[in-house]
């Protein structure tokens, strides 16, 4: 009996010893579910001190903090390794994703704003970590920077047939559409588009006429339609011209300018861009159209050869017969349309 006291002593003694093999808890296992709580009851706070050895200059120890908590580690007010390090030192962000922090949407654009003014940051860091293409088109060109965005066609050659994004409505935008946002500086950002080598743009290519003349009216630029015309960047189809728009805002110089380079007065063989000039009053951007303006674009594509006589496609009423362009301008009723019904007249002779 005592033998048996003694065996069943024995492994309780052993049977309470650790065994020395035991491996040790790695907590980097669940670094990424730390208790909040359990942080805050023990008033540390691990993006705090990230901040402050960052602030000192202990850099070794702000890195072993992010290695402790997860790289991906974010405080609940927000804040992450990341957002600190990219403040604070950019190569210490770049490190950050070396070791696996995955950046979102929010991410990449602080990173671009922080290299964007550094070609060789913008290379080293931002190109290497930064996959999307389109995401990255987009943010070059919301800088309206040309030498930017050269330096990215000349040292990426990104593919631009490819370049597209989602908006926040589900629409399916071009990149390169974008670039008729930049204003005065739109010539100068579609020159280094060129002058990159991209010449043939596969895609809508009427937004850079378009878009330009619907929200920038008073800065249309003829140099910028030089530019398109120059590369074959506005080619006419049977689905649009881009007379329809500069018809519809009467501008007479660019009127003349695409008429002088082939483009067809009859488009779709029917007088639209007569009638497209002659009904627009007015732009909303303060800038009144008067009747003689109009009637000068009229005047401009019948010298080119516009056929009144055409029938006009548009659907100007419903339920009625389509007039042609010279009953249209007799039946005219908005205003005095004696001057119109002239110039029209004599070239319908």
């Amino acid at each position: 009996m005592k033998k048996i006291h003694f065996i069943l002593l024995l492994l309780i003694i052993f049977g309470c010893k650790e065994p020395k093999d035991k491996p040790n808890i790695d907590m980097s296992t669940n670094k990424e579910h730390l208790a909040e709580d359990e942080l805050i009851n023990n008033n540390y706070d691990p993006i705090m001190d990230y901040k402050m050895q960052i602030e000192e200059g202990n850099i070794e120890q702000a890195k072993a903090i992010s290695l402790k908590y997860g790289v991906n580690y974010e405080h609940r007010n927000g804040e992450n390794f990341f957002t600190i390090a990219t403040k604070k030192d950019i190569l210490l962000a770049s490190t950050l994703l070396d070791i696996g922090y995955k950046m979102n949407t929010t991410d990449e654009h602080l990173l671009f704003q922080y290299v964007k003014s550094d070609t060789t940051l913008f290379s080293n860091i931002y190109l290497k970590y930064v996959k999307n293409s389109s995401s990255i088109t987009n943010a070059i060109i919301s800088t309206c920077d040309p030498k930017l965005l050269k330096y990215y066609i000349t040292t990426a050659k990104p593919d631009f047939t490819k370049c597209s994004y989602v908006a926040s409505n589900n629409i399916e935008y071009n990149c390169l559409c974008n670039i008729n946002y930049c204003e005065n500086k739109s010539v100068d950002m579609l020159r280094s588009v060129i002058s990159g080598g991209i010449v043939r743009l596969n895609f809508e290519k009427e937004c850079l006429v378009e878009n330009w003349i619907q929200d920038f009216p008073m800065l249309s630029d003829s140099s910028l339609v030089v530019e398109l015309l120059a590369n074959n960047l506005i080619d006419e189809t049977t689905k649009w011209t881009p007379l329809i728009n500069y018809c519809r805002w009467n501008k007479n110089n660019i009127v003349q300018l695409l008429l002088k380079n082939g483009y067809n007065p009859n488009w779709n063989n029917s007088s639209d861009l007569l009638y497209f000039a002659i009904t627009r009053v007015g732009d909303g951007f303060g800038e009144h159209l008067t009747k003689e303006i109009r009637n000068q674009t009229v005047e401009l594509l019948l010298k080119y050869g516009a056929n009144p006589m055409l029938n006009i496609k548009e659907n100007i009423r419903k339920n009625e017969n389509q007039m042609n362009f010279v009953e249209f301008a007799n039946d005219w009723k908005f205003e005095d349309n004696t001057e119109l019904v002239n110039i029209v007249n004599e070239y319908a002779r």
